[in-house]
């Protein structure tokens, strides 16, 4: 086995853009466990991480990886190693996702409708990992952060574009089409609701610095950042998309309500809608009614 090791450390040492290996058999390295099952070997490059050609990262893994064998185990890491290995979206971040977009679009019965939190959402997201980068040169940030950042991003941030978008329908609906109104509404409401929200998932992920761990202390970064993202997200770009497919959300008010609506100027609702209308606001008033 010491053969196959020092063959392989003479192997990466004459790659491209490497420097030096440090054997773990070299007098003094002290890489090697006591029980004589893990050993440690140092590549050094001639750029900083940040710089290297991808390629180059890229040919050291790939030789490492060949001396692979039931009898070898190996591992790579650092710096180098994880920005060519940058955590992209996962098997479980896909399935999320699917299964997001498959439960609104039968909740709407539209695609523009489902799209809005989707979209919004994921550009949140994709705000959110270019600062999980920049907080990277700053502060050392664990391997799977990106990935934690992904899925609680992508949860919360569906989670507050759907609760404004259901209230923009609502009000759409009640108003007789007015876009504007509507938004000012969904804003005003649901729109504070998600701000109080996300504070509070912030403040809580932010707790775990009271735990005294450093591993968690770069998750705790990283999620929120991915929170903040999408939050702003929710707050701004999702109600100027609300603008946009005006003519999507004219099919939920039919066209004698928008000309009562342009005769008489908006309404307030009626009270046969929303929780009125809903059979759990039929149980809830009957359960009333008995206590």
């Amino acid at each position: 086995m010491r053969r196959v090791i020092v063959a392989l450390v003479a192997r990466v040492g004459r790659l491209p853009h490497v420097t030096a290996v440090v054997s773990p058999y070299v007098r003094g390295a002290h890489a090697i466990s006591k029980d004589g099952t893990i050993a440690f070997a140092t590549v050094s490059f001639n750029e900083p991480a940040a710089q290297l050609p991808k390629a180059a990262v890229n040919r050291v893994i790939d030789t490492a990886e060949a001396a692979r064998s039931p009898a070898l185990q190996v591992e790579l890491g650092g710096q180098a190693i994880e920005q060519v290995e940058q955590t992209s979206i996962g098997f479980a971040t896909a399935v999320g996702l699917i299964a997001a977009i498959v439960i609104l679009l039968i909740a709407f019965g539209s695609f523009i409708a489902m799209g809005l939190p989707i979209v919004s959402a994921l550009l949140g997201l994709g705000v959110g990992l270019g600062l999980i980068g920049l907080a990277s040169r700053v502060v050392s940030l664990p391997s799977v952060a990106s990935e934690l950042a992904l899925l609680i991003g992508l949860g919360v941030g569906i989670d507050y574009a759907l609760f404004i978008v259901t209230r923009y329908r609502e009000a759409y609906r009640e108003n007789g089409g007015d876009v504007q109104r509507a938004i000012e509404l969904a804003m005003s409401s649901a729109g504070r609701a998600v701000v109080f929200a996300g504070t509070t998932v912030v403040i809580a992920l932010l707790g775990m610095f009271a735990l005294g761990v450093n591993f968690l202390d770069g998750m705790a970064i990283a999620a929120s950042l991915g929170v903040l993202s999408v939050l702003a997200a929710s707050l701004t770009v999702l109600p100027a998309c609300c603008r946009w497919p005006a003519p999507a959300w004219e099919r939920l008010v039919p066209e004698s309500e928008r000309a009562a609506t342009r005769r008489n100027g908006p309404t307030r609702p009626s009270g046969r809608g929303g929780l009125a209308r809903s059979s759990a606001g039929r149980r809830l008033r009957r359960l009333l009614r008995q206590s």
